[in-house]
């Protein structure tokens, strides 16, 4: 892999964005005063005194005249003229990772110097605390203060972390342009080699996934969703060691354990962390909490970009709504398994426990290792100077795969880094990704196994197109799905026991118009739905039931006739 140059830490001053030149003035002497001139580097322009032009504003897109607009507050020693975009409000950005003026940044709290103007001259103050600085692709580095005059305002504050997952060392020598450009296959190689070396996996491409699963959370803002790493294992099979070499080198890792609620809300929109939900068993309905509710109603919305949640907040006596983003990516680890919606959104990785002579299972993760502090370097540069490329591939990669649109859409991030590592490891993955969604699929059908068994019994017992009883056919026939035994009584008759749990045919109908049979009527026998051999094949075949589909069908065919059939 290659490096870094030099490990300078000098200071070098800030770079501004390619636009006009702004009036710049001091306010006051400035004796007993701040300059302004905050760094995380302990030096850089003195952009914290810069006063615009009060009859032009500079915009993204050239000047604009706006007197009617009022400056934004001011700190004592700073005067600031908001620059308006062109509809006459901030750009509003995100603290921790986006797009500014079309490039890449991330935010991060770093400890500051501080310059002080005093009578005796400049002092130079090393802050105990610590201060966001906004860090972009070719090295620019913009403070809080100075984001109104360039046409923006954050959208939220990132929460505190005290830890710096980006190296202080390393982002200045970024800054001073004495870093190559980062190998994307060298990085995925020593990623993949720590998962190979520490966990025991049952499939040779998971720690493959799993290095581009981690490798993405530095880039999922470009992409529209992103797929969950759901665990699935018994106790000791590795799943909480899994986690903790993924959150030693994704981006912003926050493990929930033992989080409330409410923060955990508040991380998501602020940080854009990747989120570690380590021993998140389901609950029967009944015994759910408010607490898990809430977590799994994040997990249903959270893998989508600009889904909200709805919550009720109290700010002082009122209660107040406020819709929480909660996209970001997310690593579950449990015993029991996903169900609803859940499993849709989720890449499953089988966990299994090592053998005992097996040196995997008995290696433990110190996070305080110097390589995943390399590894997080390497992938922050990675992201900044390649986004562009991950973007475009991300846009413009096709379908040539087995996916349905839906998972094409859950996959198709990985993949796309994948295509910007080589072409040889996208088809590797494509490979996989056909059969964890295959295998996928069966379990669904298992785990939903009303719906499988109603669409398994008509598919056997429809032969013509005509209007069918629900009580006195199809209940009859789906009921013997469901006999747990039979016996012979004492006149010799056979008895048959049914399980205690089974459905009605109140239940069947519901179903039925669910899945979209909208054919109905009733007479003095009960209600009928017209069906069709066709009919049962399409709702098999959108539903991606491949078992009970016959070989060597073809789909548009079935499709033609099911439309005949409708226009009859």
């Amino acid at each position: 892999m290659r490096g870094i140059k030099n490990n300078l830490c000098e200071g070098k001053k800030t770079k501004k964005l390619s636009q006009p030149s702004p009036t710049i003035t001091k306010k006051g002497d400035g004796s007993d005063r701040s300059d302004g001139s905050d760094s995380m580097l302990g030096g850089g322009a003195n952009n914290n005194n810069i006063i615009y032009n009060n009859k032009k504003t500079i915009t993204k897109g050239g000047t604009l005249s706006v007197p009617s607009q009022p400056p934004l507050p001011s700190q004592p020693s700073l005067n600031y003229e908001a620059i308006y975009s062109e509809d006459g409000n901030l750009s509003l950005i995100h603290p921790a990772v986006g797009l500014m003026n079309d490039k890449y940044y991330f935010g991060l709290m770093l400890p500051y110097i501080h310059n002080l103007n005093t009578e005796n001259g400049t002092k130079r103050i090393k802050e105990k605390d610590r201060k966001l600085f906004l860090i972009t692709e070719d090295g620019e580095e913009f403070e809080e203060e100075i984001l109104s005059g360039i046409g923006y305002s954050l959208k939220d504050k990132i929460l505190y972390q005290t830890e710096t997952r980006w190296e202080r060392s390393h982002i200045l020598s970024f800054k001073q342009d004495m870093i190559f450009d980062s190998e994307p296959k060298q990085i995925f190689d020593l990623i993949r080699e720590q998962y190979k070396n520490n966990i025991d996996f049952i499939e040779d491409e998971e720690p493959s996934i799993l290095t581009l699963w981690s490798m993405g959370t530095y880039f999922f803002t470009l992409f529209n969703t992103y797929p969950y790493i759901h665990l699935h294992g018994l106790k000791n099979t590795g799943k909480t060691k899994v986690m903790e070499i993924s959150s030693c080198v994704s981006f912003n890792s926050e493990l929930s354990t033992n989080m409330r609620v409410a923060t955990l809300f508040r991380i998501i929109q602020q940080n854009r962390p990747t989120l570690f939900i380590d021993e998140f068993e389901i609950k029967k309905e009944q015994k759910k909490s408010s607490d898990d509710k809430e977590i799994e109603c994040i997990l249903n919305a959270g893998y989508r970009k600009g889904i909200t949640v709805p919550r009720m907040e109290q700010q002082g006596k009122e209660w107040v709504l406020k819709r929480f983003e909660v996209y970001c990516p997310k690593m579950i680890a449990n015993i029991s398994g996903m169900i609803g919606a859940l499993p849709s959104r989720c890449i499953k990785i089988i966990m299994r426990r090592s053998k005992k002579e097996d040196p995997q299972g008995k290696t433990s993760i110190d996070p305080d290792k110097n390589i995943w502090g390399d590894i997080r370097n390497e992938l922050y540069v990675l992201a900044l100077k390649r986004w562009k490329d991950v973007k475009s591939i991300y846009d413009n990669l096709e379908n040539n795969t087995n996916l349905s649109n839906r998972d094409w859409e859950l996959w198709k991030p990985i993949l796309s880094i994948a295509k910007f590592i080589d072409d040889k490891l996208y088809n590797k993955t494509v490979k996989f990704a056909n059969k964890n969604v295959e295998l996928s699929q069966v379990e669904d059908e298992m785990s939903n196994s009303w719906d499988y068994l109603l669409l398994k019994v008509l598919m056997d017992y429809v032969d013509e197109e005509r209007f069918y009883y629900v009580k006195s056919e199809i209940y009859e026939t789906l009921i013997k799905e469901f006999v747990e035994r039979e016996y012979t009584d004492r006149d010799g008759n056979t008895q048959t026991i049914h399980k205690n749990s089974k459905p009605s045919s109140e239940w069947i109908g519901r179903t039925l118009r669910k899945l979209g049979v909208t054919g109905f009527k009733k007479d003095n026998k009960g209600a009928m739905y017209f069906l069709s051999k066709n009919i049962i094949m399409d709702l098999v075949t959108r539903l991606q039931l491949k078992s009970l589909i016959p070989e060597n069908t073809n789909e548009k065919d079935s499709e033609d006739k099911i439309e005949e059939e409708m226009i009859e």
